[in-house]
């Protein structure tokens, strides 16, 4: 299991756009997500997912106005309010049925990281 990635979140429509993050293949028209901390791309990335999983202990964006996200973890969702990082729960993608879900705002640029799993 990987733990942990940096992307960067592009949304050039007019509307906020949900992304489910690494659990289905293609992007919505208008949403572009460059892999910060990797040679891999975002479909290489959603591979890695599907195969390894990713763990986390948290998420941090440098944008503002993301100030809640889905945790979706096989049948329950937690939704999180936080300012900028959420640390207090473990995060687990496998690029299927474990997956976050963000709200990214129209015309935006945002960073959004899986904050590493240091006790690996």
């Amino acid at each position: 299991m990987h733990t942990g990635f940096i992307v960067e979140i592009s949304n050039n429509n007019d509307i906020v756009i949900n992304l489910k993050l690494f659990v289905s293949n293609g992007l919505v028209d208008g949403i572009e997500v460059k892999v910060l901390n990797s040679d891999y791309n975002y479909n290489s990335l959603l591979l890695v997912a599907k195969s390894e999983g990713f763990s986390g202990n948290g998420i941090a964006t440098d944008n503002p106005s993301i100030d809640n996200i889905k945790i979706v973890d096989d049948e329950t969702i937690d939704v999180v309010k936080f300012d900028k990082i959420f640390t207090d729960k473990k995060i687990y993608l496998n690029g299927t049925t474990k997956y976050i879900s963000i709200d990214v705002p129209p015309k935006s640029i945002s960073l959004i990281q899986l904050l590493p799993d240091i006790a690996k």
